[in-house]
C-alpha cells in the first residue's frame, strides 16, 4: 500500500480476510485500499464493520477512512457526520480535522471549513499541505482574497513538491 502497489496490496489483505475475518486491522486498511482505487462502495462496507467493532483499538481511524470514503464519493452529509465521530473519538486527530475541513468546504460551508483547517495545522505544527491549500480555498471562498493569496503562497514555500504548489 504505502509503495502504491494496490493490486497485490489488496490481494494479500484480503487472503488475510478469508483466514480472519474479524480481523479489523486487515478491513481498515483494505478499506483504505479500495478507497485508492476508487471502490467507495466496497470501502464504506468494510469500513462501516469495523466501525461496529466495539474492541478496535483505533476506531477513529476506521471513522477517517469511512468519511474519507463518503467524501470521495460525493456523500459529504455522511461525510460530515462520520469525521465527526472520529474527531469524537480523538480530537487530536489531524488527519480528522482536514477531512472534516474538506467536507464542509465542499458542502460550501467555508467558515467551518476554515475552522476545521485551523485546527488540523495547529494539530499538525502546521505541516500539512492538503489542510494549508484548502484553507486557503476556504479563505478565497468567504471573500477572504489576500489571506487566500498568503496562505496559497506559504503552500508554494513550505511544499515546493507536492500536488499543491503547482
Amino acid at each position: 500500500y504505502v509503495r502504491k502497489e494496490y493490486a497485490p496490496a489488496l490481494k494479500y489483505i484480503s487472503a488475510a480476510l478469508d483466514i480472519n475475518p474479524k480481523y479489523s486491522d486487515a478491513r481498515n486498511n483494505r478499506g483504505r485500499i479500495y478507497i485508492e482505487l476508487g471502490r467507495y462502495g466496497e470501502a464504506i462496507t468494510d469500513l462501516s464493520i469495523v466501525t461496529k467493532d466495539l474492541v478496535y483499538q483505533t476506531p477513529e481511524k476506521a471513522y477517517v477512512n469511512l468519511g474519507l470514503a463518503y467524501l470521495r464519493s460525493g456523500a459529504y452529509e455522511e461525510a460530515l457526520v462520520t469525521l465527526k465521530k472520529a474527531i469524537e473519538f480523538n480530537s487530536k486527530f489531524c488527519a480528522a480535522h482536514n477531512y472534516f475541513g474538506q467536507a464542509e468546504y465542499q458542502s460550501q460551508h467555508y467558515n467551518e471549513a476554515l475552522e476545521a483547517f485551523d485546527k488540523a495545522l495547529k494539530l499538525c505544527n502546521n505541516s500539512y499541505d492538503e489542510a494549508h491549500y484548502f484553507s486557503a480555498l476556504s479563505l478565497l471562498k468567504s471573500g477572504q482574497r489576500e489571506k487566500a493569496k498568503a496562505r496559497l503562497e506559504e503552500v508554494v514555500r513550505l511544499y515546493p513538491e507536492t500536488e499543491y504548489s503547482s
